[in-house]
């Protein structure tokens, strides 16, 4: 359905284990690199065509049209996806991210969170891009970057300072000199 309203988007998909991607999409960061972090060698993302792409189960699906504003696309590609899909983004470039129906960072964290017993009322969470916006609405105190994206600071409890001032290592600094 994206595909044929957008015809100008690429596709790429994050497995659990890897990166695939059609031949025309293009990361604008360094998104697979050749050594893990203990210096082991990663392989090369697959590249081939959307069918061929999605032959085994995805994490997420994304979908890039740079030429497009962010925001314009995930309304009109959620209006066409619906309740079939989670659909957010994360950056200001023309690239959404799609999962399952629900999935969001907040049922991810939340799942962690049950798993050790812990109530959302304890979780502090921080962010500043529309795709943290269930986890920080999920979580008992939610905090925004002074720069995040206008959805994020309406959903937040406060607004610290720029992520690019030492706004995340304060507030956690803050938040452990309180335990």
């Amino acid at each position: 359905d994206v595909r044929g309203r957008f015809p100008e988007v690429s596709y790429a998909v994050e497995y659990v284990d890897g990166f695939a991607a059609e031949a025309d999409y293009v990361h604008d960061w360094t998104i697979n690199p050749a050594f893990d972090r203990k210096g082991n060698p990663l392989p090369s993302p697959r590249i081939a065509t959307l069918a061929e792409i999605v032959d085994r189960p995805v994490l997420k699906v994304l979908a890039k049209d740079k030429g497009r504003e962010v925001d314009e696309f995930l309304a009109l590609a959620g209006s066409l996806l619906g309740d079939r899909a989670s659909i957010t983004h994360s950056s200001s470039i023309g690239l959404l991210e799609i999962a399952a129906p629900g999935v969001t960072k907040a049922t991810g964290l939340a799942e962690i969170a049950a798993g050790h017993d812990i109530d959302p009322s304890e979780v502090v969470a921080i962010g500043d891009m529309p795709n943290d916006v269930p986890m920080l609405e999920w979580a008992g105190r939610s905090y925004a970057v002074a720069n995040a994206h206008p959805a994020v600071r309406a959903v937040a409890d406060e607004v610290v300072r720029a992520n690019d001032e030492d706004a995340v290592a304060e507030l956690i600094e803050s938040v452990l000199a309180q335990r």
